[in-house]
Formats: structure tokens, sequence, C-alpha cells
């Protein structure tokens, strides 16, 4: 047998087993239950939903993470193959999957051009598409059809995982649920969020088993300087629970309730008055914003719940992690926290595990546990640190200073004066890369434990430098990182960019001014330009005012998005232009270290624009990155009106490996 005759084989095998997993697939869609057996009076699952729910039941519980379901993303019941991918993580795998999806995308939108066009069926691939879509498919359904292809991959392997992680919170979970007066079976909505994962990170800076972004997370739980309950799964459904309830309250329905959790409150009013109900919503709405992901929020929830509720029919028998196991103490005042554990000999680690909403500042001992935080301790070590606990408390709390810049004064020099480390001023003050400040700048010194050195035992400021075994030009340079800082864990050197990590230019706080203030009726308004990411709930949130104050001083509809570079007036007769100018950067800033704790730019290449091509296109579909990123890299550059032969640089972004954040 020669090497073409064994090709040939081998292709053909390949062809049956992907119809085979595509038979099989439509099979289980067929015969699965229906979605009223999944549901109930309180989650109701509409007719409508059934192929929807039936299909991600399947991706839950059927496909690992190495298969990709090539289907149409409005009729669910429609799959056309079952493709193989590359082991995520495996070398090649992003390039090599991308072109096996586009193949795959390629081949069935020929097929589905050739039957709008009223051509017969040529073979049995053709035949199959062509049955897929019933005995009454028109031309205009194939030629839709070509615009809908979509590859869900796999998630049996991550969901399995999820559930076995769930295992350490769930039932705690559901016991908060029903202290606020929710179903319990909202803790089945973290499987949709993060597979359970405690530090999951999204690229747009949602983290941990709820995934709140920093800027929702603040309405509803502590993100400072020491704490960030982002990160804690239980204190982090307190803040969940709150969310869920007010959108309950606002929409009295479960489907809409949940579905403005992932597409936000204003968003699901303005598709409740365009179409009405859910079912309407679902059916018939269609907008920028409202795309696959919100479409689907509530079916996927429906399928989780089904899969994780009754996950030992799909899996079997499945050892889930243990309950965590500890006591509380509330502290009466601040106490650090590496003295403590120094103190009481115990494991780090586990303190660590117990109280994830802890900031790395807090556990490196630069600032202190809060007064009246529920500290969580080993069962064993609980009466033992509650004896000795009064003779840690400190008298003097460490909440940090200020500091007025002097003229010729630099960062580093700040920095050693005071006796912290560059990287954490510029953090806490959210400094561009190049740290440059402005004489008569307030500057807020991180962890600040005690007065600036000058003023300790009579040494200067000057012979205080002269000890630091780096130069003031290595200092002035040394913050040189992506983002705004690097960070928890990052490098050891830090302010120096390891070799495979490109340095990301900082957010500029010229980017983001007030372009004029111009008076209207007696009161001050101030003239911005929309930068990405920002909508009217922004501005409206920066500036104290209700969203509809500011449609109504722009004459912009409900339902109608912002566009980039879109000239906005805001009023700022309860807050001042400097003010809104200092919260709008610092939420650009937030998004950059939400984005750099997990993510990191590892080399940029460069892109030709071609006719047809957005910046939405081009970020969320083409390179996987978010747009504010590309904004960094092509500051100069009109994204709202890209034309065609235009270069951008385009980041290439990988996820850190997983490390300890102290």
């Amino acid at each position: 047998m020669n090497k073409k005759t064994v090709r040939r084989g081998m292709i053909r095998k390949r062809s049956r087993a992907g119809r085979l997993a595509v038979a099989g697939l439509t099979l289980l869609l067929a015969c699965s239950v229906s979605v009223g057996e999944a549901a109930s009076d309180t989650f109701p699952g509409y007719p409508c939903l059934a192929p929807n729910v039936n299909f991600w039941t399947k991706i839950y519980a059927e496909f690992e993470s190495t298969q990709g379901v090539i289907h149409d993303k409005y009729r669910m019941d429609v799959v056309y193959e079952v493709i193989d991918l590359k082991p995520q993580g495996a070398a090649g795998s992003r390039i090599t999957n991308r072109q096996r999806v586009r193949n795959a995308k390629s081949k069935y939108r020929a097929i589905l051009s050739r039957l709008a066009q009223g051509k017969q069926a040529r073979n049995e691939t053709e035949k199959r598409v062509r049955q897929l879509f019933g005995p009454r498919a028109s031309s205009a359904d194939f030629r839709a059809a070509t615009h809908h292809l979509r590859c869900q991959v796999g998630q049996k392997d991550r969901f399995r995982a999820g559930i076995v992680r769930s295992g350490a919170y769930i039932a705690r979970i559901k016991s908060i649920f029903r202290e606020h007066g929710l179903p319990e079976e909202l803790a089945y909505l973290p499987h949709v969020e993060s597979s359970y994962h405690p530090k999951a990170h999204s690229k747009s800076g949602a983290v941990g088993i709820w995934q709140f972004t920093r800027a929702t997370g603040k309405k509803y739980l502590k993100i400072d300087a020491d704490l960030d309950e982002r990160w804690d799964p239980l204190a982090a459904t307190r803040g969940a629970a709150r969310l869920l309830r007010h959108n309950y309250r606002k929409f009295n329905s479960w489907p809409l309730a949940i579905t403005a959790y992932n597409h936000g409150t204003a968003g699901v009013i303005n598709a409740q008055r365009s179409k009405g109900d859910y079912e309407a919503i679902f059916k018939h709405y269609r907008s920028r914003r409202f795309r696959f992901a919100s479409r689907n929020f509530y079916s996927e929830f429906l399928a989780a719940s089904r899969v994780a509720g009754n996950y030992r029919m799909y899996f079997g028998e499945l050892e889930l992690d243990q309950p965590l196991r500890y006591e509380e103490v509330m502290l009466k005042r601040h106490v650090s926290l590496p003295r403590l554990i120094a103190h009481f000999q115990l494991d780090r680690a586990e303190i660590y595990r117990l109280n994830p909403a802890l900031s790395p500042a807090v556990r490196k001992g630069r600032r202190h546990v809060p007064k009246g935080f529920h500290l969580r301790l080993p069962v064993p070590e609980k009466a033992a640190v509650i004896a000795g606990l009064d003779a840690l408390y400190e008298t003097k709390v460490p909440a940090g200073c200020t500091y007025t810049v002097r003229k010729g004064d630099t960062a580093g020099q700040i920095a050693r004066r005071h006796h912290v480390r560059v990287a954490d001023l510029i953090r806490a003050n959210r400094l561009d890369a190049s740290a440059r400040i402005y004489p008569n700048q307030k500057l807020k010194i991180p962890g600040f434990q005690g007065p600036p050195a000058a003023e300790q035992g009579g040494q200067s400021a000057a012979s205080a430098e002269s000890a630091s075994p780096r130069s003031d030009t290595e200092m002035a340079a040394a913050p040189s990182f992506p983002g705004t800082g690097p960070g928890p864990g990052d490098w050891q050197t830090y302010g120096r960019v390891p070799q495979s990590e490109v340095p990301c230019p900082a957010p500029r706080a010229e980017h983001f001014a007030v372009r004029g203030v111009i008076q209207i009726r007696g009161r001050p308004v101030g003239v911005v330009r929309v930068a990405v990411e920002e909508t009217i709930g922004h501005f409206a949130e920066w500036v104290h005012v209700p969203a509809r104050d500011i449609r109504r001083l722009n004459g912009i509809r409900y339902g109608r998005a912002l566009r980039l570079n879109q000239k906005v007036k805001v009023p700022f007769h309860r807050v001042s232009k400097a003010a809104f100018e200092a919260r709008r950067l610092a939420y650009h800033r937030g998004l950059a270290e939400d984005y750099f704790l997990r993510y990191r730019v590892a080399a940029t290449t460069t892109y030709t624009v071609k006719k047809g091509d957005s910046i939405w296109k081009l970020a969320h579909r083409d390179f996987k990155v978010p747009v504010w990123l590309i904004k960094r890299f092509n500051s100069t550059t009109d994204l709202s009106a890209l034309t065609p032969a235009r270069m951008l640089v385009i980041p290439v972004v990988d996820e850190r490996h997983a490390r300890e954040t102290v």
C-alpha cells in the first residue's frame, strides 16, 4: 500500500469521524430533555430556548476543550461539524486552532452560498447541510446563514473541574442566597461566569468567581488598598446577591435579572422598552451590544443548573473539594499580618487561602489588616489567637500620608525617602509609565511606616539617599513596565521589564482631559470626546447625576449607544472639572491594572487595515485583545474611522504563568 492510499484512508476516517460526531450531537440535541424539565416556575424554560439550552448542555457535558463545534449562532440546533483542536497552551495551538476554525467556516460558507444560489447538493455533506434547515428552507435562509457561522469550544473538562472546585464553597453560597431571600439555584451561575475558579480573570478586567469588574464591584464590595473582595468567593457572593436582588426588584423576572447580570441593568431596560418581555427580547431584539453572549446568558445558566445539579448523571461520581473549615475573629484594631503569622506560627499559605480579599500590600506587611475585618483562621488555632491578639494590635495605623512634590523631586527620591517601593508609589498614585510628577502635586505614600528619613535620628534625606545602592537615574527610569505597575508577585527587580515582555504605553492625562467648559442655563458644562470603554453610565457616575440627565443634555434617546470620539456634554454643577478628569483617568488606569494582573504583552505585530474592517471586529474577533489596548499602541490614530491601507500596531498578549500573588 503506497503513501497516497494510506493518506486517502486517513482522510476518509477523519471525515467519517466528523460526520459521526455531528450525527451524535444532532441526536443528543433532539433527544435531550425539554427545557421545562430542567427549569422551574422561578426560572422558566420558554420553548424558544430549548435548542439553546440543549446545545449548552452538550457543550458542558459532552465535548472537551479539544473539540470545536461549528454551528449557527442564531439556530443553535444547526450544527455543521465537530472539529479537533490542539490543547490550549500547547506550542502553536493558538495559530493552529484559529486556522482550523477558519478552514471549517470557509468550507460551510461555500456550501451555504451554493445552496443560496439554488444549486443542487452534490455530495453527502451538502445534502446533510440542506437537511439541517428543513424542507421549507429558502435561498434567503441559506444566504443569511453564511454570516452566522460560529465555533464553540467544548467545556466538559473545565466544567467538571469547576464542579470539583465548587465543593469548597457551594454550601455556604447557597446559604448566602437563602439569607438574602433569593433562590439557591443562583449558586450555579459561577459555572457560567468562571467555572468556579477563584483566580479567574477576564481580558476586560473582571475577576473572581462572580467576575466583578472594578467599577461594578465598588458598588457592592470593598475594594481599596487593603481589601479587594472580588477575590473572595464568599464575600463576592454577598455582593452578587445584592446585585441580583436589585435586578429582580427592577424587572420582577429572573430571566431578565440574570441577563442584566451580564448585559447591565441599563441595557436590559433598553431591550425591555423596545420589545417587552424576555421571550420577545430573545427572539427579536438586536443591538450593537446585545450580542451572542448576552442573548445566551440565561440559556447557559439553565444548562449549567441542569448539569451541575445532576452532575452524577453526566460525569459519574466525583470527589469534590472539601468545604472550607475556619473560624472568624473580628479585629478590634489594625494588625500586621506577617507579625501575626510569625507570632502564632500559622501556616502562611492557609491564611492566604482563607482570606483571599487581603491585598498584596497587607500580606507583605506594608499595610495592616484593617480594623473590623473578619479574619478567618484555621479551627485549631482560633483559641490561641484570640487569647494573644490584644498584644499584637497596632497603636499607630500605617494609613499612609501625603507628600507635596517639590521642584527637582523624582519618584525614586520620594520613594526612598519614605522607605517604600517605587512601584508601590506609582500604583498608589496612578502615575504613568515614566513616573512623571509635577511641583505641588499631592502624592499618597502607600503603607507609610513613619516620618521621612530626614526626621529620624537627625539623619538627612541626602545621606539616606546616598546609602541607596541604586542611582537616581536608575530609580527614575525604573517604572518601565506594562500598564500602571507590576501586578502582585511580578518581577523581582521591579521596574525592569523581562525580555519576553513588551512595555505598554500608559494612559496620559491629556488623553482624557475635558475639551472645554461652557455655560448652559447658568451652569458649567464640560465637553468631552468619548474614549474606548466609556458609556453614559460612566459619565453619570463620575459627575454624580442620573444617566437620563446626560441623555437629555445631549439629545440621546434610550437605546442609542455612544460612538467612539463622539462629543458629549457633561454637567459640572456637582463635581468639578478636575475631579471628573481624575476619576476618568483613574478608571482607564484601573482597566490596565486589572488586565495586567493576568495578561502580558509578549510581542507586537503590524496589521494593514482592509476594506470592511472595524476596530471592534479586529479587537474582539481577529486578535482577541481589548480595544483600549490597541489604542495604547496607536494613540494618534482615530480608531473610529479606519481607512484601508492604514498600518496598526497590534499587541500580542499571553496569559501570565500562575504564581503566588503575595
